[in-house]
């Protein structure tokens, strides 16, 4: 496989779920809609059970609050609900894919969907850098806490410590 190829709709949904499933240090999956079809979801149960840290990042609707919370509350999952969000976008550590498609299983049956996957470690951690920390997460959205968020402030509370103590 090359470091990067157009995916067409049936290569997408299997693209997903190997991003969740190689993430080693996190998982950002970006999309406004969420209904998982039965692969996807046995995947984030597994997910769930290796304790990785997965991050959805969905439209804030009251809905998505409603039915979503399950993600943070029993699987133990970040939950960032930001307003008026269209972008649908995979990574982890070392890929990335941008897609038209929703996690949403109709898109997944019924939709002509496109997709551009690559994998590199420093273009995936520009990505999220750029996209996700410097863009997305700086609107302020709501964030319902799970493992990544957690260990990250942990880890930034314990350098502030480290340094008043130096």
């Amino acid at each position: 496989m090359s470091d990067s190829n157009i995916l067409l709709v049936h290569q997408i949904q299997d693209r997903i779920i190997e991003i969740i499933r190689n993430s080693k240090e996190y998982c950002f999956l970006v999309t406004p809609f969420f209904q998982p079809w039965t692969i996807l979801q046995r995947e984030l149960e597994k997910a769930a059970q290796q304790e990785k840290k997965i991050i959805f990042i969905l439209r804030d609707t009251p809905e998505n609050h409603w039915d979503f919370e399950f993600l943070n509350d029993d699987f133990g999952f970040d939950v960032v609900f930001v307003e008026r969000l269209h972008t649908k976008l995979y990574l982890n550590e070392s890929e990335c894919l941008i897609s038209s498609m929703n996690l949403y299983e109709s898109s997944k049956d019924n939709n002509y969907e496109l997709g551009y996957h690559f994998k590199n470690r420093q273009q995936s951690k520009n990505f999220k850098e750029t996209v996700i920390d410097n863009d997305i997460l700086l609107g302020h959205p709501e964030i319902l806490k799970g493992r990544y968020f957690a260990e990250f402030e942990n880890k930034t509370n314990q350098k502030e410590f480290n340094f008043k103590n130096n």
